[in-house]
């Protein structure tokens, strides 16, 4: 069974899965790939949620219609996610490469 710090280890020193004959590598540096991607989308994530909280600051907030409001309700929820999928991101990374 492959702990964190394998799978940590495997997306560092990644390589192409056909260069290793047994199957347990490559889940490993599956795995790794696939969290690795997670944290890039959620960066990605925040970053797009930030860019829209910018935007609203900028733009008139005197009753807006309901539409605008919940978009509003959307880069909120986006942002609150992103944030918390950012923090486990952070963690399960300093779990995996150690400090």
């Amino acid at each position: 069974m492959a702990t964190l710090r394998d799978i940590g280890n495997a997306v560092l020193d990644y390589q192409f899965p056909w260069d290793y004959a047994d199957d347990g590598a490559f889940l490993t540096k599956m795995t790794g790939l696939l969290f690795w991607s997670f944290g890039l989308v959620a960066c990605g994530w925040m970053l797009f949620g930030v860019i829209g909280q910018v935007y609203s600051l900028f733009t008139d907030n005197t009753r807006p219609p309901v539409q605008s409001r919940r978009i509003r309700f959307l880069l909120d929820t986006m942002m609150a996610f992103a944030v918390f999928a950012a923090a486990l991101y952070v963690i399960a990374y300093f779990a995996i490469v150690g400090f």
